[in-house]
């Protein structure tokens, strides 16, 4: 759900870029993956003994990012720690290269994020 805070600043957005192209946008996510998360019930058949796995404590985490824009799709980053913003940029810098339209030949990156809360 969409909070109503957010909501008004996404219609304020989308009105000051109505005319926008999308060419010149590159649209990202992240997100973590986490491994080896069983549950904790199995099948089994009658009159056999079940067998659980056991949890892990700390089960391994994956954190991947990716993009995709009207050019095509970034490559896959896959990053630990937490997403800040001088990991973003660094992210940026490196894994959207070929994005760049051709006024932004220079290698600077001219970004716009939008954050919600």
């Amino acid at each position: 759900m969409i909070r109503e805070v957010n909501k008004e600043k996404r219609l304020k957005w989308a009105k000051e870029n109505q005319d926008m192209t999308f060419e010149d946008v590159i649209f990202t996510d992240e997100t973590n993956v986490q491994i080896e998360t069983h549950r904790r019930t199995c099948c089994y058949k009658r009159g056999l003994k079940p067998c659980y796995k056991p949890k892990l404590k700390h089960p391994i985490k994956v954190h991947v990012w990716a993009g995709i824009s009207h050019r095509g799709r970034s490559k896959l980053c896959i990053f630990e720690g937490k997403m800040n913003a001088p990991l973003f940029v660094s992210i940026l810098t490196h894994y959207t290269r070929g994005f760049y339209c051709a006024r932004c030949s220079s290698g600077e990156i001219n970004m716009a994020v939008h954050i919600e809360n």
